[in-house]
């Protein structure tokens, strides 16, 4: 499995059985997944979000429509279904082509820094949609919902239910750990 990070540069990490169940089932929470939801997956399978797009959406009853990447909704001009998930840049780069054409309960961002500015360009072209950036899945499985604007303005979510998260202060001293509702320790 691999992950991006914050570098932009693929890395390898290890992504445990648990941390995928616990992820699986708080994502399907988060973001409204359950039977029949369609989900567009266009993510590789080498990479964390595609546990997301696939085991979230089949474990929970629900349809994964597979497509070599997002930019298949341009081609195709438009999409209607329950969840669409990308990075910010891709769908950045097709909105104008689509918007109004896209018919989504949820837009779920990973991969890259959400900007705000696109928050809102998503939000004027699929209304209603709930935007959820979920930036830094592998390991701990972060998330973060973005309701309202001042939500963009912290740097890390909070963990998933029955998890821990551990950050280091920029000098590489622990800090306490956030932890998620129902996790122990």
């Amino acid at each position: 499995m691999y992950t991006s990070g914050s570098t932009g540069t693929p890395k390898g990490v290890t992504v445990t059985h648990r941390d995928v169940v616990n992820g699986v089932l708080a994502l399907a929470h988060s973001v409204g997944i359950g039977p029949g939801t369609r989900v567009l997956a266009g993510t590789s399978v080498n990479f964390d979000v595609s546990v997301f797009e696939i085991v979230t959406t089949l474990a929970h009853g629900g349809v994964v429509e597979v497509v070599q990447d997002v930019l298949a909704l341009a081609e195709r001009g438009g999409w209607s279904g329950g969840v669409v998930s990308t990075v910010p840049s891709v769908l950045a780069g097709i909105l104008d082509q689509v918007g109004g054409k896209i018919h989504a309960d949820a837009v779920v961002f990973a991969g890259e820094a959400l900007p705000a500015a696109l928050v809102d360009r998503v939000r004027d072209a699929i209304p209603g949609v709930r935007v959820i950036n979920a930036y830094g899945q592998s390991g701990v499985v972060l998330r973060h919902r973005l309701h309202r604007r001042r939500d963009l303005d912290r740097h890390r979510g909070r963990p998933h239910r029955h998890a821990a998260a551990q950050y280091a202060h920029p000098c590489a001293r622990p800090r306490p750990p956030a932890r998620g509702p129902g996790s122990r320790g």
